[in-house]
């Protein structure tokens, strides 16, 4: 059993599609601290200027759990702003009309809280890749323990034997604890290959959401086999003998 465990994500970008594409189980780590200026609520796209954020207005008091932040309704216009940039940036893309409707479908919808948003486009995202197995929220696992130790957990309540983490892991993970629990802890190394992009005049940008494969390269079989061919699982051991990787400014991929 493979389990990968990742903070919901707006929008997300590719690895956080590749995690899922090389689990049996993904689960969306809703019960830990939000993370300001993280992808839990925003990410970016490309646009003829660039590339522009698309962020979800939240309202949250200090210490407040991803599951329990709130949107405001005095910010409703959001949905409407996305959705308007996302047309005016992708109208011309040649998947444009598969991917646009379920998407719109889900920013036209009134939503209070941010988790909630996050798991449905989170799902129709994995939908897009090819993801074929469980998706699950830590939430509602009632599963004990913080930082590695909700991990251990989680991973030993779903029967895991591999644990797929980002590379933000090693800085917190107590390895030889998995180790003896016979879970076997792998770390991604995702580098990006370039594809097909609007507004070409102004190059390849990469780590944007992979909303901007979609819109370019297609769903299904197609993204899935991009998104794979573009990444390495290694052990801690084998990732010493690498040289150092520029890894993401997103929060840690897993708490």
């Amino acid at each position: 059993m493979i389990v990968t465990i990742h903070q919901p994500s707006y929008l997300p970008w590719i690895p956080f599609l590749e995690k899922g594409l090389r689990s049996d189980v993904y689960v969306m780590l809703d019960n830990v601290q939000f993370e300001k200026n993280s992808e839990t609520n925003r990410n970016r796209i490309k646009t003829g200027q660039g590339t522009t954020w698309l962020t979800v207005p939240i309202s949250r008091q200090s210490h407040t759990l991803i599951c329990e932040v709130q949107i405001p309704e005095a910010h409703a216009g959001w949905r409407r702003k996305h959705r308007r940039t996302i047309e005016e940036n992708y109208r011309k893309a040649p998947h444009f009309d598969v991917v646009a409707p379920p998407l719109f479908n889900l920013l036209d919808r009134n939503w209070e809280s941010l988790s909630p948003l996050n798991l449905a486009v989170d799902k129709l995202f994995l939908e897009f890749a090819g993801f074929s197995g469980r998706i699950l929220s830590a939430s509602e696992m009632e599963v004990p323990g913080t930082n590695w130790r909700k991990v251990l957990e989680i991973c030993q309540a779903l029967g895991a034997d591999t644990y797929l983490s980002g590379l933000a892991g090693l800085d917190y993970m107590d390895l030889p604890t998995f180790d003896k629990a016979g879970i076997k802890v792998l770390f991604q190394q995702y580098e990006h290959g370039e594809y097909p992009q609007q507004f070409p005049k102004i190059g390849f940008v990469p780590r944007l959401s992979a909303l901007d494969l979609f819109m370019n390269v297609g769903v299904g079989d197609t993204a899935k086999d991009f998104i794979l061919s573009h990444s390495k699982w290694l052990t801690a051991a084998e990732l010493e003998t690498k040289p150092a990787q520029d890894d993401h400014p997103e929060s840690g991929p897993d708490r």
